[in-house]
């Protein structure tokens, strides 16, 4: 059963979402929504992600709309280093903030300011220790940055009882042409 869940993938860029108004954050909150929900069904307690920009903010936004109406439901965002998001824009910057502000709980898994990429390699093992399963929106035809994690992810799950649900781009298009035909009937 999996209680604790890791949500990450691409980030903005990746995803080509260069303002808050573009329609893949609509579908991509809907199908979060959706997985979500249906991962309560079978017990799920809590979401946690990170908070970079892409899959991990839009899933604190889910989770914020989803508690709205479930307060069983509670988010954690856990930061791999003290200053994190310290080099964003100030867009980005009132983004970050507000989704932490969302959030059931924020930690750092290093007190420290960026010093290396280990910091990085302890908050993905973190996350790994700290959660019963993963939902990665990732294509593996489509490198980006979430390969880091996806290829954490099936080592962990080796040697433990982890879950990993990958959803990549052709699942999102079913679940686009799926939206479509639901305002459709």
């Amino acid at each position: 059963m999996i209680t604790r869940l890791w949500i990450t993938g691409y980030r903005s860029f990746e995803l080509g979402i260069f303002n808050k108004n573009d329609k893949k954050i609509e579908v991509l909150s809907m199908f979060l929504k959706r997985r979500i929900e249906q991962y309560q069904l079978d017990g799920l307690e809590w979401v946690i992600t990170g908070a970079q920009l892409g899959i991990e903010q839009i899933t604190i936004n889910t989770v914020a709309n989803i508690k709205e109406n479930d307060t069983h439901l509670k988010n954690a965002v856990m930061l791999p280093f003290k200053d994190f998001g310290a080099n964003w824009n100030e867009n980005n910057t009132l983004n970050f903030k507000s989704s932490l502000n969302k959030s059931n709980y924020v930690n750092y898994v290093s007190n420290e300011d960026y010093q290396s990429p280990q910091q990085l390699k302890n908050w993905q093992q973190f996350m790994l220790n700290h959660t019963d399963g993963l939902l990665i929106i990732y294509d593996p035809e489509k490198e980006g940055k979430p390969n880091f994690d996806y290829l954490a992810a099936i080592d962990f799950a080796k040697n433990h009882n982890y879950s990993i649900e990958l959803v990549t781009f052709e699942d999102l298009e079913d679940f686009t042409r799926e939206l479509a035909d639901e305002e459709i009937n």
